[in-house]
């Protein structure tokens, strides 16, 4: 038989090494049947040939140029909650919103659910944390709990998260990605303004009179600036771990512990995580002090010449921003 049309793909990314398959039948093959066992040998683009290995590589297989080849690569990237499982978990949170108490045995259940939904979705566990620690502070099933603070926004949490979900989730990179390699860097600027620059793209914009010093504080402008790029550019990073560094520490801090004191940054921490489970990336933040960041720099400071001096290739004209940008 001819041999069969083979395209790598590594997270969704064309590699530079070549990964050959042998499979054997192909005839009748669709994609709602298993696929055969398959022999997979990496190829060097020196032409060596180490043996058999174990890859964990995505990989196409199909004829060239045909439609199912690239409907097989998405699902193959993906994956999905059964619809009937994300209207049901949409029902049910919407239910507990306005619950005040609860028994342990209502409470495990309620956690269970949402738990087969985080394995799709792995910012969600976050947002069961708090509510599996509520569940131990009783012994017996029937003992009722009140539902705390942190419970019940966790719950809300959830409701905003699930009725704007389709139930697909991208596979996540096995390894982190730093910004730099993006080229994706956040800035923010105490009494003028904020800015963002990824590959090219940019935007920025001046504080309303509500959002500066001392009103705000430097570490909620500086995750302002990281939230206001995840929502405009988020839907570009799906699969995507990525390594951000930040020289400012209580904003690591915060981003490690999932949770502030303050309530306007717990808002801007509970948008950015929607908006990575929304578009399945996540980020880590990491402290790195007096980090260089010219280029976000000039666009918080609104110094336009000096920002197309320092990253000639920029586009034109600034990205425009979601107008649900958060406010508090």
């Amino acid at each position: 038989m001819a041999s069969p049309y083979v395209t790598p793909f590594y997270r969704g990314r064309l590699m530079s090494i070549d990964i050959v398959i042998v499979v054997s039948p192909l005839v009748g093959l669709t994609m709602d049947q298993p696929l055969p066992s398959l022999t997979t040998t990496l190829r060097h683009s020196t032409g060596s040939w180490p043996g058999a290995q174990l890859l964990h590589y995505f990989l196409l297989v199909g004829p060239p140029g045909k439609d199912t080849c690239q409907e097989a690569m998405s699902r193959m990237l993906t994956l999905r909650l059964p619809l009937d499982k994300l209207e049901e978990l949409t029902g049910l949170t919407r239910s507990w919103l306005s619950r005040h108490k609860a028994t342990k045995r209502e409470l495990l259940s309620l956690i269970g659910k949402l738990s087969f939904a985080a394995k799709v979705v792995p910012a969600g566990r976050l947002f069961l944390r708090r509510l599996i620690d509520l569940s131990t502070t009783v012994r017996k099933l029937h003992h009722h709990i009140s539902l705390n603070a942190e419970a019940r926004a966790d719950i809300r949490w959830w409701d905003s998260f699930l009725p704007s979900w389709n139930g697909v989730a991208m596979f996540l990179d096995p390894e982190w990605t730093a910004a730099d390699s993006l080229q994706l860097y956040t800035d923010a600027s105490g009494s003028l303004g904020f800015g963002a620059y990824f590959n090219g793209a940019w935007f920025r914009g001046d504080w309303q009179p509500h959002q500066r010093l001392p009103l705000r504080s430097i570490q909620w402008q500086e995750l302002f600036a990281i939230v206001a790029a995840s929502s405009t550019w988020g839907h570009l990073w799906a699969g995507l771990r990525i390594h951000l560094h930040c020289d400012n520490l209580p904003i690591v801090q915060a981003w490690a512990r999932q949770s502030a004191k303050h309530p306007g940054l717990m808002r801007l921490l509970r948008t950015l995580f929607l908006v990575a489970a929304q578009h399945s990336f996540t980020i880590r933040l990491s402290h790195l002090p007096g980090r260089l960041n010219s280029i976000a720099d000039a666009l918080s400071r609104n110094n336009l010449p000096l920002f197309f001096t320092l990253a000639p290739q920029a586009d034109p004209q600034p990205t425009p921003t979601p107008h649900h940008l958060p406010e508090t």
